[in-house]
Formats: C-alpha cells, structure tokens, sequence
C-alpha cells in the first residue's frame, strides 16, 4: 500500500453577489495550510467572477487526511519523473 498524509484548509468565505448584491457563504477546500492573507489571495484568484465577489474569511477548519492505494495502482496511474 502507498500511503501520502495531505494536509488542507476548509474555508468558508463571505461572498458578494454583485448582480443582486446579497451576500452570501460558500465553503471550499484549500490545498495547504497557508495565511490568511495568501488564503484569501488563493480564493480570489480561483473563486472570484465578474459578478461575484470573495470578501472575507469566516471560518478555517485545518484537515489532514491519509490517502492510500495498492501499490499496482500506483504504479499504473503515477508519472514517471525524470532525475
């Protein structure tokens, strides 16, 4: 069995409608434990669109999850990395 411990950020942010300007909550996964300051960065840079808007962070919940698969499967869906 391969095995790889992944640690993430779950984080709900305030987001603005800016079409019918309600505000709202959504929630997703950032694929690091990193700032706030680069949290927010990350989520405006893949979440914001012309008509709605990242405002703020309410809420981080820190995640580590194990992740396995048999060793055969690895080996049939991994890339092989040059040295």
């Amino acid at each position: 069995m391969v095995t790889r411990t992944i640690k993430s950020t779950e984080v709900t942010v305030l987001q603005l409608d800016t079409v019918s300007a309600e505000p709202f909550n959504a929630t997703y996964i950032v694929p690091c434990n990193i700032s706030k300051e680069k949290t927010l960065d990350y989520l405006r840079k893949n979440y914001d669109t012309d008509t709605v808007k990242v405002v703020s962070i309410v809420k981080e919940n820190p995640i580590e999850k194990q992740y396995g698969m048999t060793e055969q499967d690895f080996i049939k869906l991994a890339k092989t990395i040059e040295k």
